[in-house]
């Protein structure tokens, strides 16, 4: 099973605040890539890191060849097409920025989508970027698109501040849409709110086909209200014999309690090991587990984690 998300890199700030440094990351296959971007560092508004930095917003790149992306030469050597960055903010101080970058390979169906407050009409979102591979028909319409608070998957994500997910949009009431999805193979949403300020309220969605999703496997944790601990709020995986358990997770405890600890992307290079995976499902092929914070107003809201 081929998922779209090839590479994973989480870059933070040095201690003067000045450059933004990689500290973990996931190559894959793509070891020339990796050796490439081992000692780069990036300035505010420099690069795709210090770009999203500087604009406070999710960004969706899909031609890397006239934009800000830096390694260029590199990504075209590997094979790589498409760059999402994800500024993760606490008030008005950058934490982190996690950057993920895909192939475009033939066989890939699925979407990667930023939708914005719209200037204009400040009651309505509109696509900021996306990224929709060979899907033409389904861009044009989504392009075409806006939502209003508590209209379709980015409007209730917006409404409601916390992440979702919809495992059924070819059939789904609340997904505008469905049937065009249903027509691309397109079946599973998450939806992720990055809620900077009244000024800057972004939500990303993940759009995947069965065959080729964004990734295999996807959680989200919520707080109680007294913030003693993360519980799994919903879940969808693709990978067979897989099951969710109910557990609270406490702040430090693993993967998803250092994200909490930290209010900082993190990757789990041993995704079995760290007991991402239940059941009976196979192990010996996941490859790695990464957890992002949902941050508003320096507050942990929710924690994602997605294996791939």
């Amino acid at each position: 099973m081929k998922t779209f998300i090839k590479v994973i890199e989480i870059w933070t700030p040095d201690a003067n605040r000045e450059k933004l440094h990689l500290t973990d990351s996931y190559y894959g296959e793509y070891t020339d890539f990796n050796k490439h971007s081992q000692d780069i560092a990036f300035a505010f508004d420099e690069g795709l890191p210090g770009a999203a930095w500087a604009n406070a917003r999710p960004i969706v790149i899909t031609d890397l060849e006239h934009s800000c992306f830096l390694r260029k030469q590199a990504a075209r050597t590997s094979g790589i097409t498409c760059a999402i960055c994800l500024p993760i903010f606490s008030g008005q101080y950058l934490l982190a920025v996690m950057v993920l970058l895909c192939g475009d390979e033939d066989d890939l169906v699925g979407a990667i989508e930023v939708w914005g407050k719209n200037p204009q009409r400040p009651r309505e979102l509109h696509l900021v970027d996306g990224y929709y591979g060979k899907m033409e028909k389904f861009e044009w319409l989504s392009r075409r698109l806006s939502f209003q608070k508590g209209n379709g998957l980015p409007g209730t994500i917006w409404d409601y501040h916390i992440p979702q997910i919809c495992a059924d949009l070819p059939t789904s009431s609340t997904f505008l849409r469905a049937s065009h999805a249903q027509r691309e193979g397109i079946t599973t949403g998450i939806g992720i709110p990055f809620i900077y300020d009244n000024k800057h309220e972004y939500i990303l969605t993940l759009l995947s086909a069965r065959g080729t999703p964004i990734a295999r496997r996807f959680e989200i944790w919520l707080p109680d209200r007294e913030h003693r601990f993360l519980s799994l709020y919903s879940g969808h995986t693709e990978i067979p014999y897989d099951v969710f358990s109910y557990q609270e997770i406490e702040k430090g405890q693993g993967l998803i309690g250092q994200v909490w600890l930290s209010g900082c992307p993190a990757i789990s290079h041993n995704p079995a090991r760290d007991n991402f995976i239940a059941g009976k499902a196979s192990h010996n092929d996941l490859s790695v587990s990464v957890a992002v914070p949902v941050l508003e107003e320096g507050v942990l809201t929710a924690v994602v984690a997605f294996t791939i």
